[in-house]
């Protein structure tokens, strides 16, 4: 089971930029949008609409097929269209094709929806096929596909024909008849033999064992799928750049049209403008609104000195290159204070939260825990080292405790482990100077009346000494009364009698607000 309870939101924020919509945006529905892409694509399509004519005289047989009797064979072979063509693949289409088979197939496992499952496979690998055979050896995409097939594509579709085998031995009188016309046998391995596999149909009827197989054919289609989304998502703009600067078997016309495509794309330039320039033209020459100045930008520098320089005087308006832009300009940014640079660095990082509250009808702040963290910047705040570089960690703390586990695995992790896990919980206090404090020999009883403040906050007394600070032993309200009792009388008389049980110790003890 996948659990879920501690998955983060992200905590990035958003800025203008963010929510600015796309549809102000004026390029968004550009007049033209096809890209060169396309264009290839269109061209090769549109080409087999077209008649070619041969030579006069020149008769064309019956049983030609009709792309050698179009403009198409002068389209398809090129490197450049072949690119074009795997980048306008639609993978998403794909996928939702075997995804409603599969559907099919779950409502209705038969022979037929089946056998259903193997055409988007067969599909890819004629894809893949017709690929391989257009493209020459001297480029990437011919190198991608013999590593993909040897590797990986053959053995699937070897798979393929042994569940067909094995289907034989399900169901003799219907057989799968997969189509596996236009797939080149040597490269694909047709021409070898296979065994059945019948353990991919395993279940106690008909129904269970195919739907157990085609657990298996799922993953020869996410084998062929994968290599497509690859080729089509990610290596096809890489084939793309490579047909259109390196690629050296262009046709003169092919060279010819793509420089035209080339050229068309300036065009293409100016119309997606128009909008822009219509908008511009309403708010300048018809608004008559003016821009704002522009604002220079800011930025945060950081310093450092080399190890034998001391300090460094950076005067106000001294120029900082910071390389260039998008547009190749020169950044440069200026000083807006002097700066001496010295060889102080931050030595430690630590944070004190504190986790504020209301009282139930919101007249009276409270806190509910104030938290501290030595080694701010690690794993715990205290000095735990991140598994990764770069961790992230709470630059103000975190904050109040959640004492009851909210989930599931919450209440496991839960399990044994103490209510209060937190090491970061800060102990508060004051200190109390005065030279009537100064004392030497001798008893003494110091009463320190502070109204409105609760005896529960106060859990310990310190005293300075020679050598550190003297922890005074705090007096039980219930085992001690007595002896409280006669101190706090002897605090009303002003006399501290000798009677009193006391020894050399320290102690101390709360009476409503005294301490005494």
């Amino acid at each position: 089971m996948t659990c879920h309870c501690h998955c983060e939101a992200p905590r990035d924020g958003s800025g203008q930029l963010g929510r600015f919509l796309q549809a102000l945006d004026p390029s968004f529905v550009p007049v033209d949008g096809r890209s060169i892409e396309d264009l290839l694509v269109f061209a090769k399509r549109y080409a087999r609409q077209i008649r070619f004519y041969d030579v006069p005289g020149s008769e064309v047989a019956d049983d030609v097929p009709p792309d050698r009797t179009s403009w198409a064979e002068f389209f398809r072979r090129d490197m450049a269209v072949i690119a074009a063509s795997i980048a306008r693949v639609d993978t998403a289409q794909l996928r939702k094709d075997y995804d409603e088979l599969r559907v099919a197939f779950e409502a209705r496992p038969a022979r037929a929806t089946y056998a259903d499952l193997f055409d988007p496979i067969l599909g890819m690998a004629r894809r893949i096929g017709r690929w391989h055979e257009l493209a020459i050896p001297a480029n990437p995409l011919r190198a991608d596909l013999d590593l993909a097939i040897a590797s990986t594509l053959r053995a699937q579709i070897d798979r393929v024909r042994s569940f067909e085998e094995g289907f034989a031995f399900l169901d003799p009188t219907h057989p799968l008849e997969l189509d596996y016309a236009q797939l080149d046998a040597p490269l694909w391995g047709l021409d070898k033999a296979v065994v059945a596999d019948q353990a991919v149909y395993d279940g106690p009827d008909l129904k269970e064992k195919l739907r157990n197989a085609a657990l298996y054919v799922d993953d020869v289609f996410h084998a062929f799928y994968g290599l497509v989304a690859e080729l089509v998502e990610v290596k096809s703009v890489a084939y793309m750049q490579f047909a259109l600067e390196s690629y050296p078997a262009h046709q003169p016309h092919m060279a010819l049209f793509i420089a035209f495509l080339e050229l068309f794309r300036l065009a293409q330039a100016q119309m997606n403008g128009l909008s822009a320039r219509m908008l511009d033209f309403y708010y300048r020459d018809v608004l008559h609104l003016s821009p704002k100045p522009a604002i220079p930008d800011r930025v945060h520098i950081v310093f450092g000195l080399a190890k034998d320089v001391l300090d460094y005087d950076v005067a106000q308006g001294i120029a900082l290159k910071a390389g260039k832009d998008t547009a190749g300009k020169t950044l440069t940014y200026a000083m807006l204070d002097d700066l001496v640079v010295n060889q102080a660095q931050v030595k430690e990082l630590k944070n004190v939260r504190i986790e504020k509250g209301s009282s139930a009808d919101g007249k009276t702040a409270t806190i509910n825990g104030i938290f501290a963290r030595p080694a701010a910047n690690s794993v715990d705040g205290f000095g735990a080292p991140f598994a990764q570089p770069g961790g992230k960690w709470p630059t103000f703390g975190k904050g109040e405790i959640q004492t009851t586990a909210q989930s599931l695995c919450d209440r496991i992790a839960a399990l044994g482990e103490p209510q209060d896990p937190r090491k970061d919980r800060a102990e508060v206090g004051f200190a109390l100077a005065s030279p009537q404090l100064v004392l030497q020999q001798g008893n003494r009883l110091i009463l320190w009346r502070i109204p409105g403040l609760p005896s529960a906050l106060i859990s310990a007394v310190d005293f300075t000494g020679e050598k550190g600070w003297l922890r005074a032993a705090a007096l039980d309200q219930t085992h001690d009364k007595a002896l409280i009792e006669q101190i706090v009388e002897a605090s009303n008389k002003g006399v501290f009698d000798a009677s009193i049980g006391l020894d050399s110790a320290r102690y101390f003890a709360w009476q409503g607000n005294i301490v005494v």
